[in-house]
């Protein structure tokens, strides 16, 4: 299985910067093309399914697999 890992530095408190990360509809200030967002439920879990719309309109799906707050979030595309 292919994985990206992303790391990044940011001038604010950790449970500042991970919160903003998870919290919708912020996604598409951080991720290319993402231009409205969703989730199932709040707050997120393990199980909580993103709803990510795109610049031409096409929905696609990452649920969470793992959370460790303030740490690490990891998502897998949904194919239904």
């Amino acid at each position: 299985m292919k994985e990206n890992t992303l790391s990044i530095e940011i001038a604010k408190p950790l449970e500042y910067a991970f919160a903003f990360a998870i919290t919708p509809p912020n996604s598409k200030l951080w991720i290319p093309g993402i231009i409205d967002e969703e989730t199932s439920e709040w707050p997120v879990r393990p199980g909580t399914v993103y709803k990510l719309k795109n610049a031409d309109g096409h929905w696609s799906e990452v649920v969470v697999k793992q959370i460790k707050t303030n740490t690490m979030i990891k998502w897998e595309i949904n194919n239904p």
